[in-house]
């Protein structure tokens, strides 16, 4: 293969991956909507008294927070800490709040 030829297929395997990395993929599985739509948010411990712990979680965007939950089992998120952050953005960072919150299990 000439050289011309070779820098020009290498550009377009570059550029045809750079596509496919932007695209975008679906938030969420739609089997996993529905159980990422029944996690609930809040920050009364009493209300998931009886119910078991999952474990930790932590994000920028309580809907992928309800998605992490769902994702580790759990169907209720106590949040107890909100914390400044940021994100790259495209002028800059982008500031943020970041939420951290206990998953719990309750219903089965």
């Amino acid at each position: 293969m000439d050289t011309p030829r070779l820098v020009l297929s290498v550009g377009c395997l570059a550029c045809a991956l750079i596509a496919a990395g932007c695209a975008s993929t679906p938030s969420a599985p739609d089997s996993d909507r529905p159980r990422t739509a029944a996690v609930r948010i809040t920050s009364d411990r009493a209300s998931v008294s009886g119910c078991s712990s999952v474990g930790i979680v932590s994000d920028d965007d309580l809907d992928d927070m309800r998605k992490k939950a769902a994702r580790m089992g759990g169907d209720a998120v106590v949040l107890f800490a909100a914390t400044p952050g940021a994100r790259p953005g495209w002028f800059g960072p982008v500031i943020t709040q970041v939420h951290t919150g206990e998953v719990y299990r309750c219903q089965r």
